[in-house]
């Protein structure tokens, strides 16, 4: 069993679409709790069982909502102790802040470890609009993620991914940094990621090089012996696959051996015309391939599976059904 707990009051924004009257808009924008608990299972001694909790903590674009005597909201997002996590944005509303989880539902719960997500948005356009706001269109993808957990002895290890820098045109990442633990520093990596955009196609973001690195990025451009990795999908050969008559070559590719910090291959499909994976290779170059029928004739619904003979009119010939 599931049960739902909404924490703290509603939240209610003021309608600003250009197809109601101005004299007319309230607030009566739904925008949800700033809480939800969420229990599952029961606690069962016999059974062995215990109820869990987690607590998700939301944004819901608050910030900048205007208030009936003309001035203009202020908000924030707080985590499960009131430290602030960011601004309430209206680019934000809907997205996980915080997740919470709880060493089992007891009268004063503990806390087994937290997730907290921050988010980054830019403007990508916006149109004028008559008796209203500008209607804007924004970017948004996740900025950093800290994941926190409670370990033995009231320690705690928190570890972060956070983009440092997104691509010009698309809500993508190019550098991320990861710290492994917060508290012990030289275990941090950096990962620099090139994409290939074909617009013509609606293909976006689909990597062509993730260079990742030991160290901070602000050594990445120096990085040499420490480097990790460095994948270069645009530059690997296609494994030599048979094709069939249907079947188009997709971007796999293998590494060269024997190079310790070159491209290496961790997996390649092939797909044919229809979006069909037909040959997948691993990372060892063994290939596993799908072979697809092709039927010539469809048998209707309401034909039998099996042959049967009819018996025609008199004015016509007998029949075969579907061999």
């Amino acid at each position: 069993m599931t049960t739902y707990e909404y924490v703290g009051a509603a939240a209610w924004a003021k309608d600003d679409s250009e197809f109601t009257k101005a004299k007319q808009r309230t607030w009566n924008e739904w925008r949800g709790y700033a809480a939800v608990r969420v229990r599952t299972g029961e606690t069962s001694a016999d059974e062995g069982t215990a109820r869990t909790l987690v607590e998700h903590r939301y944004y819901r674009g608050m910030h900048g909502d205007p208030l009936p005597d003309g001035a203009v909201r202020t908000a924030r997002v707080d985590d499960h102790a009131g430290a602030k996590i960011d601004d309430d944005l209206p680019a934000y509303q809907g997205q996980v802040a915080e997740t919470v989880t709880y060493r089992g539902d007891a009268a004063t719960p503990v806390i087994d470890g937290t997730v907290v997500t921050k988010l980054w948005t830019r403007e990508a356009g916006r149109h004028a609009r008559t008796g209203a706001s500008p209607l804007i269109s924004r970017q948004t993808a996740t900025l950093s993620s800290t994941t926190t957990a409670h370990v033995s002895g009231g320690k705690t290890r928190t570890t972060s991914n956070t983009t440092l820098e997104f691509d010009p045109a698309y809500p993508l990442p190019v550098r991320t940094q990861t710290t492994g633990d917060t508290e012990a520093p030289g275990d941090e990596t950096c990962s620099v990621i090139t994409y290939r955009h074909n617009t013509s196609a609606g293909l976006l973001g689909y990597p062509v090089q993730v260079r990742t690195t030991a160290g901070t990025c602000a050594t990445a451009a120096t990085a040499g012996p420490d480097r990790l990795d460095g994948r270069h999908p645009h530059l690997l050969r296609r494994p030599r696959l048979r094709r069939g008559a249907d079947e188009e070559p997709g971007h796999p590719g293998r590494g060269r051996p024997g190079r310790r910090h070159g491209p290496l291959l961790s997996e390649a499909t092939a797909y044919d015309k229809y979006g069909r994976a037909t040959a997948t290779t691993d990372s060892d170059g063994r290939v596993t391939r799908s072979e697809f029928t092709r039927r010539t004739r469809c048998r209707p619904a309401w034909s039998s599976p099996t042959p049967r003979a009819t018996r025609s009119p008199p004015t016509s010939r007998r029949a075969a059904d579907w061999p």
